[in-house]
């Protein structure tokens, strides 16, 4: 997998490796591993891996991924998401707000475990030295997540977000319209109960501020 031996090298030579989006951290899938998804009779999404072209496990991920997928996804890639030196399995859909499910290789079971409804991500980003994904996306028109995801047991765990909120602010009609909208920056914990807020783009921690600056955001 790319980024496992990424990973290596720079160990070896003590280098940093920075951030890196899920194209450049995506590998070849496990030799004859295969995953399709479908629903069942109850309406819920069930996903089957094959390995070989035969069934070796299936698993129920929830109702609410029945609207993601629906019968074959859209798109499967292979990537160390819990930076663990396996490979693990990431699908979803091919949408502007695409949601990115991860099933995480346990290696003491040879099987994939689902990590749940909660445990979903748009963008995903690599920071490889810190062995942490970020997942960024739209929660609405006015605002923007990026969500922290850190290794927990023999998977990972959402720790805590970044909210970027666009606030209308007073103007008179001789303003230029560039300077009509401010932004609020806060870190937040799941429940989305504030942890500190930032006054200014500056203020923000390099913890935000780096996968910020992967996904495109400069100094708003």
């Amino acid at each position: 997998m790319v980024c496992v031996l990424f990973a290596a090298h720079a160990q070896a030579q003590n280098e940093k490796l920075g951030l890196k989006s899920l194209s450049e951290c995506e590998g070849d899938a496990p030799e004859g591993i295969d995953v399709y998804a479908g629903e069942n009779e109850e309406g819920m999404a069930i996903l089957t891996i094959f390995k070989n072209a035969m069934p070796v496990q299936t698993m129920n991920v929830g109702y609410v991924n029945v609207n993601r997928y629906g019968g074959d996804i859209s798109f499967v890639h292979y990537a160390d998401v819990n930076f663990d030196g396996h490979t693990d399995i990431l699908i979803g859909m091919d949408a502007p707000r695409n949601y990115i499910t991860p099933i995480i290789y346990n290696p003491q079971t040879a099987k994939y475990d689902y990590q749940g409804d909660d445990i979903t991500m748009q963008q995903p980003i690599f920071d490889m030295d810190n062995k942490v994904v970020y997942g960024g996306g739209a929660g609405s028109a006015a605002q923007f997540y990026f969500t922290k995801f850190v290794p927990a047991g023999k998977g990972i765990k959402a720790q805590k977000m970044f909210r970027i909120t666009s606030d209308p602010v007073s103007f008179n009609k001789n303003s230029d319209p560039q300077f009509r909208v401010k932004f609020k920056y806060e870190e937040i914990d799941m429940n989305e109960k504030l942890i500190r807020g930032f006054n200014t783009y500056k203020q923000i921690p390099a913890e935000w501020k780096r996968p910020m600056e992967k996904l495109g955001f400069e100094d708003w």
